[in-house]
């Protein structure tokens, strides 16, 4: 007869099982790991995106920082409900329209959507059909940088433009004059 070695978390409900049926178990208890943004080193500047989807719309967020973190240019904006790829390249070309506009050259972009990162990332990008206008419109942009980095990060160290997706835009595209930030907005600037 072989034998495991099983690990579980360490919960009363687990050690319980456990014990009724006699299974040596080893008990981990978790750690939290802190997310926090990843600053951008040098002139570059770093884009945030996030998007959520509703029952009938979908809204999306950009924040582009500077390398101490200080933003530069804040949007958000809305649409009709659509493929959620669609939408999570819509926000994508929402910050890089943000970027590009202050003529920004060096590009970090961060996304939580793994998709996006796999398909800007490739050399032979093939979205689903219904997206390829809107992938060949980033195709332009993203030949008018000069550097561009495109990384996964969790939605945990992405609370900005997660923020930015719970606001109810009045038109597509809103933009964010610094001074209007909520307080709420500053708060979860200043901690991030």
């Amino acid at each position: 007869m072989s034998s495991q070695n099983l690990r579980t978390d360490d919960t009363a409900a687990n050690r319980d099982f456990t014990d009724r049926w006699r299974i040596d178990c080893d008990f981990v208890i978790k750690q939290p790991i802190q997310c926090t943004w990843l600053a951008p080193s040098g002139y570059d500047i770093i884009i945030n995106t996030d998007g959520s989807k509703q029952d009938v719309t979908a809204r999306f967020g950009a924040l582009v920082r500077d390398s101490l973190g200080d933003p530069l240019v804040v949007s958000y904006g809305g649409s009709l409900l659509l493929y959620v790829i669609t939408h999570e390249l819509q926000r994508v070309y929402l910050g890089l329209k943000l970027a590009i506009r202050i003529e920004a050259r060096y590009i970090h972009l961060c996304t939580d959507s793994l998709i996006v990162c796999l398909l800007l990332n490739s050399l032979d990008p093939k979205p689903p059909w219904g997206n390829n206008q809107i992938r060949r419109r980033l195709q332009i942009l993203l030949n008018k940088t000069f550097f561009m980095k495109i990384i996964h990060c969790y939605k945990e160290s992405n609370k900005t433009a997660d923020f930015l997706t719970k606001l109810h835009p009045k038109k597509t595209f809103v933009n964010l004059v610094i001074e209007d930030f909520s307080p709420d907005f500053r708060e979860i600037l200043a901690s991030d």
